[in-house]
């Protein structure tokens, strides 16, 4: 509700409307008192004003509710390694049983391209473009990946949606002149999931 305390910790817990934790863990040492946490599409957000040693205490600005794995952003630019520890074993998985298909979630840079392809070599690699510093360095991405797919939804979390139109046709014919395909995603809207 609005107004509310919610701690955000350090390390896993199991979330109440008090309490969550936030993936991967290196996310909660980059918080920053006034840092505004926007969580499953904006639905709710949450604005830091004390930090700590192991929790961080926000005050709930817009309230609603949350479920298990909500899609969160931060108001300002916070680093993610491009692939997790989990990542790396599902890959070394992936090549032991010969799978030749990846796609990389959240492609922001070439180098985060490269990282993957240290990985799996010269598997087939599907680049998911779905945060405008995809978007700002396609250029650099297009001639590392073999196809891209474009996420209208998470996209939608960084750009006014009146927007993502726009982005995708320049996306695509970006790709097309140089010959990349381009898959298209999108979420699917809310009255969708919840009316019959």
């Amino acid at each position: 509700k609005k107004g509310e305390e919610v701690k955000t910790h350090k390390n896993f817990i199991k979330g109440d409307s008090g309490n969550i934790s936030l993936a991967p863990d290196n996310v909660y040492k980059q918080l920053k008192d006034g840092d505004i946490i926007y969580i499953d599409f904006h639905s709710v957000a949450l604005k830091i004003f004390k930090l700590g040693e192991d929790t961080h205490i926000a005050k709930v600005i817009n309230p609603g509710k949350v479920g298990s794995n909500k899609a969160v952003n931060i108001d300002r630019d916070i680093k993610l390694s491009p692939v997790t520890k989990k990542d790396i074993k599902a890959f070394e998985i992936g090549k032991s049983m010969g799978i030749n298909n990846y796609s990389l979630s959240f492609t922001n840079t070439a180098e985060d391209v490269r990282t993957v392809r240290d990985i799996i070599g010269k598997s087939n690699l599907i680049s998911k473009i779905e945060s405008i510093k995809g978007v700002l360095n396609l250029a650099e991405i297009l001639p590392l990946v073999d196809n891209i797919l474009i996420d209208r939804g998470d996209l939608s979390r960084e750009v006014d949606i009146e927007k993502i139109p726009f982005i995708q046709r320049r996306i695509i014919a970006h790709a097309r002149s140089k010959n990349t395909p381009v898959y298209v995603a999108t979420n699917l809207l809310e009255s969708m999931i919840h009316c019959h």
